[in-house]
């Protein structure tokens, strides 16, 4: 009731057959409450949260997710840079590397469970400039996939999958380019295409950003500064992506999202990339709206795509220009899912990964084998 006046004042409510409406009469049952927004409030959060329960468990168990990595430890580079990684799942199994999103960080495994199930042994690097690896100003797309191929050595690896989430995308693609030789097999999940190759995509962006990535092609030394408070929001509330994200009731990931240890694995994750303020953020940007090095009709190799149709931050267009101009995609959707499909499909991702290298392997194909 609101003011302390009884719910029995308005007792058609009672009647209603809307939810919270019809709830909130039968629970209260005439008596009296401090705030009826309070009341209601409370129960909409508890049905969240049921729905949410239900929602994820309807697909499957709840993913295992953790940023709390079973190893986590770095080495340093050839040229003298600090580069961290963590891993998980089994320290002698098959090695697949992850490559996270942008802005992200090392420490997330989508399902430590269906990790260790696959036989997996999960290594996540963080790229210069997040976390814990030390920057790398200047540079290109191309150029992230020479410091895994130094991790890739010194750790002493078999050819590798490699696969990218959403901005890890491209880092995959370049491995495929770079050290073909070290790569088993390549994914990207819901991951984009190089921006000049979207139809219609600069069009549609404001006047201002084509103005700052004009900048950013002509001088990015000096552009950075500006890419940089740009991006400022990042280092002083590296947590307000999934705040942000738990607001929107009507997000295809609100369901998943409202499960706490979703939530606060991808917070963690996203408040390690911040650990040097913005500098991963800046150079990722910078890289990812410049040529990448590489087109993606040079990949020679199987490339397995998984988008959701629901994904607001990965769009279709993007999507439908990796399936038709890498020459060996295979592209699965998921029908009503968003972005986060690593964490509902891991164990289904990391099958497909394993079998790509099997293929490989056994056909006696490996490039450089």
């Amino acid at each position: 009731a609101y003011g302390g006046l009884v719910l029995l004042e308005i007792a058609e409510v009672a009647d209603a057959p809307e939810a919270p409406w019809s709830r909130l009469a039968a629970q209260l049952g005439g008596g009296n409450v401090p705030s009826l927004d309070d009341a209601l409030a409370a129960i909409v959060a508890a049905d969240r949260a049921a729905e949410a329960e239900a929602g994820v468990a309807a697909r499957a168990a709840v993913p295992a997710i953790t940023a709390s990595p079973a190893r986590d430890r770095d080495i340093r580079l050839a040229d003298g840079r600090r580069l961290a990684y963590a891993e998980w799942g089994d320290p002698k199994g098959t090695p697949v590397l992850l490559l996270h999103g942008m802005p992200g960080s090392r420490l997330l495994c989508p399902d430590e469970q269906a990790t260790r199930a696959a036989g997996v042994r999960l290594i996540a690097p963080d790229r210069p400039g997040y976390g814990r690896s030390e920057p790398r100003p200047g540079r290109a797309v191309i150029d992230g996939a020479d410091d895994l191929g130094e991790l890739i050595e010194r750790l002493r690896l078999p050819p590798v999958a490699i696969v990218g989430w959403s901005s890890g995308g491209p880092y995959a693609l370049a491995s495929a380019v770079r050290i073909p030789e070290l790569v088993s097999s390549v994914g990207v999940i819901a991951g984009d295409a190089p921006p000049d190759d979207v139809p219609g995509f600069w069009a549609e962006a404001t006047p201002e950003l084509r103005e700052l990535v004009a900048a950013v092609r002509t001088d990015p030394a000096t552009a950075r500064a500006r890419v940089a408070a740009r991006l400022s929001w990042y280092a002083a509330d590296p947590g307000s992506i999934v705040d942000g994200a738990l607001r929107d009731a009507d997000s295809p990931e609100a369901a998943l999202l409202a499960l706490p240890p979703v939530a606060e694995a991808l917070r963690a994750m996203f408040v390690e990339g911040a650990r040097q303020g913005v500098a991963g953020f800046v150079d990722d940007w910078i890289a990812t709206v410049r040529p990448w090095g590489f087109a993606l009709e040079s990949i020679d190799r199987d490339v397995s795509l998984w988008w959701g149709d629901a994904d607001r931050l990965t769009t279709r267009e993007h999507t439908d220009r990796l399936a038709s101009t890498l020459p060996r995609a295979k592209l699965t959707i998921y029908p009503g899912e968003g972005h986060n499909i690593a964490l509902t499909h891991w164990a289904e991702i990391l099958g497909a990964l394993l079998a790509g290298g099997a293929a490989i392997d056994s056909a006696g194909a490996r490039p450089g084998g």
